[in-house]
C-alpha cells in the first residue's frame, strides 16, 4: 500500500519581548506539486505580551534547503538574523492594519527535491 509524504513540523521557541506577535500556520507548509509549497497562516493580532497590536506594516515569506542532515540552520536564529540569512529566499509583502488576525495563503517555491525545506513567516510592525 503507497504511503502519503510525512506531515512534519518545528517551533523555533525563542525570546518574545517585541512586537508584533506571533502569525500562526493553521495549514501547514506542505508541496502541491514539483514546483511549490502552500501554506494558510493566521496574522497577528496582538503584540508578543498580548497587548493591543502596536503595529503590522509587512510580512517576510522566506525558504532555503535545511542542512544536507536535515537540520535546519535557522534555528536558534533571531528574526533579523533569519531575513539576513546566506541564501534565504524572501518574499515581502506590504501590510497594514486591517491585515491583523486575518488569514492568508502564503507560497513558496520548491528549491530542489528530495530534500528538506525550510519554510517561514516574519512580520514586522
Amino acid at each position: 500500500m503507497p504511503l502519503s509524504p510525512a506531515l512534519m513540523g518545528t517551533v523555533g521557541t525563542l525570546d518574545l519581548d517585541k512586537a508584533p506577535g506571533a502569525g500562526a500556520f493553521i495549514e501547514a507548509p506542505h508541496q502541491v506539486n514539483n514546483s511549490k509549497i502552500d501554506a494558510i497562516v493566521v496574522r497577528p493580532s496582538t503584540d508578543f505580551d498580548g497587548s493591543d497590536l502596536t503595529g503590522l506594516n509587512k510580512q517576510y515569506a522566506f525558504t532555503l534547503l535545511a542542512n544536507p542532515d536535515g537540520t535546519n540552520p535557522l534555528d536558534g536564529l533571531t528574526s533579523e538574523a533569519i531575513l539576513a540569512f546566506p541564501g534565504i529566499v524572501t518574499e515581502e509583502l506590504a501590510l497594514t492594519a486591517s491585515d491583523a488576525g486575518t488569514t492568508a495563503s502564503v507560497s513558496w517555491n520548491v528549491i530542489s527535491f528530495p530534500a528538506v525545506q525550510v519554510c517561514g513567516v516574519i512580520y514586522e510592525g
